[in-house]
C-alpha cells in the first residue's frame, strides 16, 4: 500500500491484514520506496501524489489498483503513470 493516510492507506492495510494478507506500507519517509514496490505481486496506490508510480517501480505482471485522485490542470489523474505502467502490468485499475 502507497500512502498512510488515515482515511485510505492505514484502513485498507488493516482490512487485508484481517484478510491475512502480508501487507508492506510505503510512505514520504519510506527509505527507498520503488524498491518495495517492486518487490510486490500487488500495488495499491493511495499516495495523492499525480504519477509517482511509474513502470521502475512495477514488476512485471503485477497488478497495480490507483486509488489516487489527483487534480492537473483541470483533469483528474492518479497516482500512477497509466500509460507507462500499463506496458508492464498484468492489470491495472
Amino acid at each position: 500500500v502507497v500512502g498512510r493516510s488515515l482515511i485510505v492507506g492505514r484502513p485498507l492495510a488493516t482490512m487485508l491484514i484481517q484478510k491475512n494478507c502480508t501487507v508492506t506500507i510505503v510512505h514520504s519517509k519510506t527509505k527507498d520506496p520503488m524498491y518495495e514496490c517492486k518487490a510486490s505481486e500487488i500495488i495499491i496506490a493511495a499516495a495523492g501524489v499525480p504519477n509517482l508510480i511509474t513502470k521502475e517501480w512495477v514488476k512485471k505482471d503485477a497488478c497495480l489498483i490507483d486509488v489516487g485522485i489527483n487534480k492537473v490542470n483541470g483533469k483528474i489523474i492518479g497516482d500512477a503513470n497509466f500509460k507507462d505502467v500499463c506496458k508492464i502490468a498484468s492489470y491495472i485499475t
